[in-house]
């Protein structure tokens, strides 16, 4: 299973676990590809990632990037869809993806009152960053929101971790995050559901000195990583 990880700068490793090299346009390419998280991307869209100028006149270079990108990868990873081009990827091969799935599950133990687990999840999802998200691109237009809320996010997951710690019965100085229910919050706004909707997470208190049990309602469920 090739991998693909933006926590961070590109890295890009094969189904051996050997990380694959790539010059500056063909990580751009990349990295534009999975910003569309499966949507099929079209031409132009792509040659003003790439290249500061007139994407016309990159057509065939284009091309030849998506070519070698496929020898690396594998003909099936990217996919010509009529004048548009679409990367495929699990939700188990991409890091930030994974990242997200175990902070939602570890959403739901909490909310269950294992804060241990929570906690293990949790250090264990924040294990996958090795700087901030995107980190190459963070200041383009079509990284910058992704790359801001999974930033956002890994703090919220920083502060729900201590919250399990302390819950769990470990020696950790008292967080200064925010209450850990806006993880929950967060997860629900990027699913763009509105506060009062069916399923909305809503903070029963903020103190930090009061009970530690989860202040978490139901969340939309996923697979329990391995």
């Amino acid at each position: 299973m090739t991998t693909f990880a933006v926590l961070g700068s590109l890295r890009v490793a094969s189904d051996a676990g050997q990380e694959l090299r790539f010059g500056r346009t063909k990580r751009r390419l990349l990295l534009r590809l999975l910003a569309e998280e499966g949507r099929p991307l079209p031409v132009a869209s792509i040659g003003e990632a790439v290249w500061d100028d007139d994407q016309r006149r990159n057509r065939h270079n284009l091309q030849s990037h998506v070519h070698q990108l496929r020898a690396m990868l594998g003909g099936e990873r990217i996919e010509t869809v009529g004048r548009s081009y679409r990367l495929n990827v699990s939700d188990y091969e991409l890091d930030s993806r994974l990242f997200e799935r175990r902070v939602e599950t570890a959403v739901r133990v909490w909310a269950s009152h294992q804060p241990a687990l929570a906690g293990h999840l949790l250090h264990s999802a924040l294990g996958l960053w090795r700087g901030p998200a995107w980190s190459e691109v963070a200041d383009l237009y079509w990284a910058h929101s992704q790359a801001a809320r999974l930033n956002q996010l890994r703090l919220e997951a920083e502060g729900l971790l201590l919250e399990a710690r302390l819950a769990a019965g470990d020696s950790v100085p008292a967080p200064a995050w925010p209450h850990p229910a806006g993880a929950a919050a967060l997860f629900q706004s990027s699913r763009g559901q509105p506060e009062g909707a069916p399923g909305h997470v809503e903070a029963v208190g903020s103190d930090p000195a009061a009970d530690r049990r989860p202040a978490f309602g139901k969340i939309p469920a996923v697979s329990a990583m391995a």
